[in-house]
């Protein structure tokens, strides 16, 4: 019958926790944000390596102008976000300490963009000419670390894709840009389903929703209809649905080995905003220069998704959604399970900014731990089937080779047990600490 609706179908892995977080603004259509008067585009958005910056000062560039090139296997383009002249070439910090390259555009008074050419029918494309059209457009995951797109499409010849999975879950509270996207673009994101499905070989694709994202199901079904080659499944709002192993588990069934990726089980997972940029790539030639955000928090008094060019602070999103300093005590910048604080107001959105949250103390809650008493609630809720509390406890110690030998370094750092600890325990960071040093103690062994 084609498009078969799985109603409430039950996830297939343990673990997890159930969040009721605040009323997410879907209600409202998304709304273009105008750029500042100046942005800063960084040239490392992506993992992997840094882009090389092909602009000077005084050089003027449109909206898609090409400003980074890049400089290794891993690594993607990097194009202007607005039209202007480029003021300089500088330096930034990242969070942790690191420094990159970044491009100042003074933003003109006429926004012009590269022109693109005629629209091109995909299905007229090789799987070699999608996935250049992906990597010259810069595209890379939006809705997580923003690993180059155009590698994801090229799989291993000896794993090949029979299953492309859309990631529609979005599964933190606060968030909804994925879901308006949804609801916006659905021809495009189906589309965008094909092309994916189209560039691997896969002859499945599925539509992979929470329960409570009723309006963004109905606007899919519209689009598919009777198709026999896409599927929409419906699963339960539950934290980290939209895991990438973990949605592969509930959908397909299939458990992606300790280390390995999607591939290795038939099997290749994107973002919403992801899959539209790919349809407006290799459709329009349209790189990404700009991309859906979620503001909300309760210091903000009108919560709201924008389309915001990439570069612009993160302090004019939070103005434009009437901003509370007084009664805002964190900004977080994703969603408040996986997301991070901002370590100033003049950080700027990148391809992979999902939310600005701007959070109260009442939304925080209290900061005073307490010391773990063997409830197990964090192993409970650990969808990896670790101990969280063990594990930390060991790195604390100092003992490395214990939360190694424990499984430290299978964490998604998802947060479900620093969640559910009634003690408050800071375990995701705890163990965030201990996967770096672990992670740096496995380089240095390795002669890196």
């Amino acid at each position: 019958m084609g498009a078969v609706l799985n109603l409430f179908k039950r996830p297939a892995y343990k673990g997890g926790v159930e969040i009721h977080g605040p009323v997410r603004p879907l209600s409202e259509p998304i709304t273009t944000l105008a750029p500042t008067d100046e942005v800063v585009i960084p040239l490392l958005q992506h993992i992997g390596a840094p882009a090389k910056p092909v602009v000077a000062p005084g050089d003027e560039v449109r909206i898609g102008s090409v400003i980074g090139e890049p400089t290794a296997f891993v690594s993607t383009y990097i194009h202007a976000s607005v039209a202007g002249r480029v003021k300089e070439i500088t330096t930034i910090r990242r969070p942790g300490g690191a420094t990159i390259p970044a491009v100042v555009i003074e933003t003109a008074a006429d926004q012009q963009a590269e022109p693109t050419g005629e629209a091109t029918d995909w299905r007229e494309l090789s799987p070699e000419e999608i996935r250049d059209r992906v990597r010259k457009a810069g595209i890379v995951g939006m809705g997580g670390a923003g690993f180059p797109t155009h590698i994801k499409l090229a799989p291993p010849p000896d794993k090949p894709i029979d299953s492309v999975l859309v990631n529609a879950c979005e599964c933190e509270p606060y968030l909804s840009a994925d879901s308006r996207l949804v609801i916006e673009n659905p021809t495009e994101l189906v589309a965008g389903l094909r092309v994916a499905m189209r560039a691997v070989g896969a002859q499945k694709g599925y539509l992979a929703f929470e329960a409570d994202r009723l309006d963004s199901i109905q606007a899919v079904r519209a689009v598919i209809k009777d198709a026999s080659d896409i599927e929409v499944v419906v699963l339960p709002s539950k934290y980290p649905q939209g895991s990438e192993k973990h949605l592969i588990k509930s959908v397909l069934g299939r458990t992606v080995p300790l280390g390995a990726l999607p591939s290795a089980v038939g099997a290749l997972v994107q973002n919403v905003a992801t899959l539209i940029a790919v349809f407006r790539a290799v459709t329009y030639g349209e790189p990404v220069t700009r991309r859906v955000v979620t503001v909300n928090g309760g210091a903000v008094s009108k919560p709201a998704n924008y389309l915001v060019p990439i570069g612009v602070p993160i302090q004019a999103l939070l103005e434009a959604s009437g901003w509370r300093e007084d009664e805002c005590v964190r900004v977080v910048l994703g969603g408040p399970m996986m997301g991070r604080t901002a370590s100033a107001l003049s950080e700027v959105v990148t391809k992979t900014t999902s939310g600005v949250l701007a959070l109260t103390a009442a939304e925080i809650g209290s900061l005073e731990t307490s010391p773990c008493i063997r409830c197990g609630r964090c192993l409970t809720a650990c969808p990896m089937g670790l101990y969280p509390g063990y594990i930390a406890d060991a790195g604390v110690a100092g003992a490395l080779d214990a939360a190694e030998k424990a499984g430290a370094l299978a964490c998604l750092e998802c947060g479900s047990c620093a969640y559910s600890c009634p003690g408050k325990r800071p375990l995701v960071q705890q163990i965030r600490e201990i996967k770096f040093k672990l992670q740096q103690r496995q380089r240095e062994r390795k002669g890196e």
